[in-house]
């Protein structure tokens, strides 16, 4: 039976439903395929562990996706939709590890994102986003976080209870000051502030704030 299934630069815009019938397949990448939409019965893959969309056009992930009980790595990048949208579902997938969005237009993220229960990777890069949620302070196994090449103005202060956060790299964004809340975050090993408005003041300040911590400005 079919275990790993790469679908690269095939030319087509729809997945065939017959590959919702492999039932062992544990790895699946799309990768330069003009898709729109995914077929529903991709539910069927209970045991799948990873999953990748690269240079696709889907403009949100269908509902049943939260039914991947197994998933561990959700990968998307290079979408070219107008705007990506997650299923308020995807929070109650309880394996999920790492999400990687990159180059990807992403409106808002869903207040679900505070109920994933492993995830200690998230990536969210060139996205055009505009605010952090709330949310994501709640993702208390949260180890890395990287917000670069958005839009961001400010962090939510939310950010700064995520006591196992040890990378944070917020790099090309506009943020002008970090509130001294982040003094909390006291597993933080890298903070990545390249590519903002801080001055050499606030860079002062926040290495006293996080003493342990390499901040690279």
């Amino acid at each position: 039976e079919v275990q790993a299934l790469q679908m690269t630069s095939n030319g087509i815009t729809q997945l065939p439903a017959e590959i919702t019938q492999l039932p062992n397949i544990v790895y699946f990448a799309c990768i330069g395929n003009a898709i729109t939409t995914l077929p529903k019965g991709i539910s069927n893959w209970e045991g799948l562990t990873e999953i990748k969309y690269q240079s696709t056009i889907l403009d949100s992930l269908p509902f049943e996706f939260a039914y991947l009980a197994r998933l561990k790595v959700l990968e998307m990048q290079n979408n070219t939709a107008d705007t990506f949208y997650f299923p308020n579902s995807i929070g109650y997938m309880k394996s999920l590890s790492e999400i990687l969005v990159f180059n990807t237009r992403l409106d808002t993220l869903p207040a679900s994102f505070s109920e994933f229960k492993k995830l200690k990777s998230l990536t969210l890069a060139m996205c055009k986003l505009n605010k952090v949620p709330q949310e994501i302070g709640k993702i208390s196994t949260l180890e890395t976080l990287i917000l670069d090449n958005n839009n961001l103005i400010e962090l939510p202060r939310s950010v700064y209870k995520l006591k196992n956060l040890q990378y944070l790299s917020i790099k090309s964004n506009k943020i002008y000051a970090l509130h001294d809340s982040i003094c909390m975050l006291t597993n933080l090993e890298v903070l990545d502030v390249r590519g903002n408005f801080l001055k050499e003041f606030d860079i002062a300040i926040l290495k006293i704030l996080l003493p342990k911590c390499r901040i690279l400005y």
